[in-house]
């Protein structure tokens, strides 16, 4: 992924360059075979380098980040747009903004979440524990 963001020049690419297309297959492959935690690594690092903020450079639409682990972690206007996030541990993380439209979030820990301004829509969220999350303006429609 370096070589993507710094010989290829991931950040300033293009929607079309398959340099994109690249990080987006490698990124798949690599989150299907980790475990939660490693896959929480993954995703905080490619929030970090802004590779997957509200003008995502790699997509994770229909990525695999069941059980994914992510406690008290800062996500704001990150995409997860249709994100496999069954199981996953958001307690306490900050989600606001973030687009997370056709989601898996079935039984997800979401305690004490961040939510504001999100945009939930076609998500599901059956058995997902909400205790005390902040849901102010978050989008369901």
């Amino acid at each position: 992924m370096s070589d993507l963001i710094l010989k290829n020049r991931l950040l300033v690419s293009s929607s079309r360059d398959p340099v994109r297309a690249v990080a987006r297959i490698d990124t798949l492959t690599v989150l299907h075979r980790l475990d939660g935690e490693r896959k929480g690594a993954v995703v905080r690092f490619l929030y970090e380098a802004r590779l997957i903020d509200s003008e995502p450079r790699v997509s994770l639409k229909d990525a695999d980040l069941e059980q994914v682990i992510l406690k008290h972690t800062d996500l704001k206007n990150a995409n997860l747009e249709g994100s496999d996030l069954r199981d996953a541990d958001f307690e306490g993380s900050s989600l606001e903004g973030a687009d997370l439209v056709g989601s898996d979030l079935r039984d997800a820990h979401l305690e004490g979440i961040y939510l504001q301004d999100a945009d939930l829509g076609r998500s599901d969220l059956r058995d997902a524990h909400l205790d005390n999350a902040h849901l102010k303006d978050a989008d369901f429609a």
